[in-house]
Order: C-alpha cells, then structure tokens, then sequence
C-alpha cells in the first residue's frame, strides 16, 4: 500500500510537470448586455396599403464578454453574442463575435500590437443627437461609411505621442478557402492616421484596399435592374473631421469617401459618399436641447460608373428611410428596385437632459432624394419624407427604455419605379429594452 501511494505521488509530480503553464491574471473583467426589441411596420416599404403586408415582431440580443489582464500590457478579449433573427426566431445563433490578444509595448515603447477576431468599426461620430436612436440598437447606432465589421487581423498601431497615431492592418473579412483553390477570400488592408486636434475635436485620414478574389461583392445596375459579380479590387481613401467651437456648444463635421478600383467587369469606378452637418447644443439650459442639419450623399450609377459600393457598413440615421438594422431603405431597396445613390437631408432637434437626466428625446425630419441612373424613364428623383419621434426613459444608470414613432411619406413619382399608381405611406413603431452590467 505504501508503495502504491507513493507511486500515485510520484506520478502526480510528473503530470504537474507536464502541465502547461497558465498565464496569472491580475485583472478579470466578465459583463454583458440584454436587449429586447419589437417593431411593428405598416405597409412593408412597398408603399402599397391594398396589400396585407404589415409585419411585427420581436428579437432578443444578449452580449456576454470577457476581458482579462495579465500585465500592465497584455490583455485578451472574448466576445460572444446569441440572438434570435426577426424574421427566424426559432433559430438562435451564437457566434464569437470577438477573441484578440492586445500587447502594448510590442518590441517598442510606443507600439501596440492586436491579434485575432475584432471589430473594426470607423464612426466620426458614434453617438449625435441625445442619443435615443442608439439605444434601439444592441451595438449602438450605426454610423460607418467604409468599415462596420468584424474580421480576423493584425493591427499594429504607433503612437507618436498623446495626440497622434497611426495603425496598419491587414484583415480577412471572408475565408471560403478549399482544397486546391486560396480564392474565394475578401481581404482588406489599411493604414489609418489619427491626431487629436487640441481637445477641440478630432481629424483622420485613411486608404483601404479591398482584394475581392471571387465575386463576394456585387453591384446592382439600375438601368437594366440586375444584380452582377463585381469582380473587383477596391481602393478607398476615408477623411474626416469632428471640431467643437464655442466651448464645446457648437459641433461641425465632415466625413468624406473617394472610391476607385479596377473590375473584370464592364464598369468604372470614380464615386464618393459624404456626411456632414451641424449641431448646436444649449447647455446653460437645465434641460439641454439641441438643433441640427445633418446631409447624406451616396453617389449613385452614371452611366458605365458604378455606384459607390458599401462594404462591410452598415448606415442609419433614420427610424425608416435611411436605417439598414430594420430593413429600411438604406440602399434604397423598394420591392423588387434598387437605386443605391441617395442625397438624405436631415433637420434634428431634441432635449437631452430631462428631469434630471430620466428622459432625452430626439425630432427628426428627413427628405431623400435618389441619384444616379434610374431603372424607370418615368421617375422623378423625388423619394419622399420621414418624420421621427423616439424618447428614451434611462430607469437606472444601467436600464434603458426607448419607444419611437416614425412616419415616411413617398413621392408621387415614386410610382415609376414600383408600379403603384398612388404609393401609400410607411409607418413604423419601434420599443426597446437594455440593461448592460
């Protein structure tokens, strides 16, 4: 028996031995969001009142993350998200939205070095108004031109000090590689330059490449009205400014997108996407309102040039028209017509801070109009109007209830493209439910 038990602890020393080191943790950080979302929608964007087409339903969102420091420099991140699909709800997905390892001071003081799956998203501003449309949205409100998505890179940034930095990346937004093929791939390289502008605002400026190796892209050709492969490599240089004046009451900001490439397809490229505006804040007044003019440019299809091509971005502004997370018309997708290129503009208004921070509210007024070729000799480029109400309820620091209200009325001439002789207006309610611990 004695020789039994020391024959058990000697192999236990061994396997002890054997056993990979795991790295000490100093620091462990473990959160997570819930959101519930329900929309009704009346008329379904084909603008048709005759037909039985409202749709309503409800969605749940859960974020649950994972963050561990292991020294002042080195960190991992986990990420994982389940949600039911509005239109699938029997059929939940979980995915790893997110799993990088970040180590600071990479071989020098001033690099930083990230690796793995992260979300790369490039917003100028990530929150505007009082906020309310954001908090309809599980990740915040969508606002990318070039950049909304979550690919597996490596990103090297350099700081040059407080204010300046620039980082490099090279990313695979698709993997569909096999067996005797390395082409069905989406690949993205970038550099990006950033410089704090005097705690006054800030500025950036980018180039992005887009090696599309099979057609994972794809464009839509409005005069015939058919969907093609691309084809294509894409280059884009993203620029950018957020300057505050007036001891921060007055914001001013640009955003804007050259795109270019070459394509094995009969088209040319040569477009731009633009946002800019104004928003001025009340501050000395208790409960904060806010006005501003906020204009939206996609350029759309000219003849052999294509319109420009949104990648991995997702845009919203408004509760319908201009909203890609509910299915809006973002893109402009109006039954079976596409007309990619739109010029939005937008007159804002609310109040930020009621009873005591308790209550914000947001006003939205929208006219859309298309651009670029049109697949109907008959159609105005007229889209239509939207006007928007969302209010948000802050229940604690933690819990937010959000109901919105919006209303699009389309062009009579939008009629040419639809084939609905008096398109009827869209209505949309919206409520939302978070809590983030």
């Amino acid at each position: 028996m004695k020789k039994l038990l020391v024959f058990f602890a000697a192999l236990a020393l061994v396997l002890a031995y054997a056993t990979p080191a795991k790295a000490a943790c100093e620091h462990i950080t473990i959160g997570a969001s819930i959101s519930f979302l329900g929309l009704y929608q009346e008329n379904n964007l084909d603008y048709n009142d005759d037909a039985e087409d409202a749709v309503s339903y409800y969605a749940e969102y859960v974020d649950i993350y994972l963050e561990n420091e292991y020294t002042d420099n080195v960190k991992t991140y986990i990420e994982m998200d389940l949600y039911s699909p509005f239109h699938d709800h029997y059929n939940k997905t979980l995915t790893v939205e997110q799993a990088y390892i970040q180590m600071k001071e990479f071989l020098n003081p001033n690099l930083t070095l990230t690796v793995g799956k992260m979300n790369v998203k490039w917003e100028l501003r990530p929150t505007w108004g009082a906020g309310t449309l954001d908090n309809l949205y599980p990740e915040g409100v969508n606002g990318s031109l070039v950049l909304n998505g979550y690919p597996t890179a490596i990103c090297v940034t350099y700081a040059f000090n407080e204010d300046i930095t620039v980082t490099f990346a090279i990313a695979k937004c698709l993997e569909n590689s096999f067996g005797g093929s390395n082409s069905d791939d989406l690949d993205l390289y970038l550099v990006r330059y950033d410089q704090n502008l005097q705690d006054n605002g800030n500025f950036f400026v980018a180039v992005l490449y887009y090696n599309d190796l099979d057609g994972n892209l794809e464009y839509y050709d409005a005069p015939t009205g058919t969907t093609h492969d691309l084809l294509a490599s894409i280059w884009m240089l993203n620029f950018g400014i957020d300057y505050f004046l007036q001891d921060e009451s007055l914001e001013l900001y640009f955003e804007g997108v050259y795109q270019d490439g070459d394509s094995d397809a009969n088209i040319d490229f040569g477009t731009v996407a633009i946002n800019c505006g104004a928003e001025y804040t009340f501050k000395d007044s208790e409960t904060v309102p806010y006005v501003g003019l906020d204009v939206t440019f996609f350029q759309g299809q000219d003849d052999d040039t294509v319109a420009f091509q949104r990648i991995n971005t997702d845009w919203t502004r408004t509760l319908i028209a201009e909203n890609d997370f509910f299915g809006g018309l973002a893109g402009w997708s109006t039954g079976s017509v596409l007309t990619p290129g739109y010029l939005g503009i937008k007159l804002v208004a609310g109040m930020k801070n009621i009873s005591n921070e308790k209550f914000a509210v947001d006003f939205i007024v929208g006219y859309f109009q298309a651009d670029g070729d049109l697949n109907s000799t008959s159609r105005d480029d007229a889209l239509g109007w939207e006007v928007d109400a969302i209010v948000s309820y802050m229940y604690t620091e933690d819990v937010t209830f959000t109901i919105g209200f919006g209303y699009f009325d389309p062009d009579e001439e939008l009629s040419g493209a639809i084939q609905v002789a008096d398109p009827d207006g869209v209505w949309t309610a919206v409520v939302g439910c978070t809590i983030i611990f």
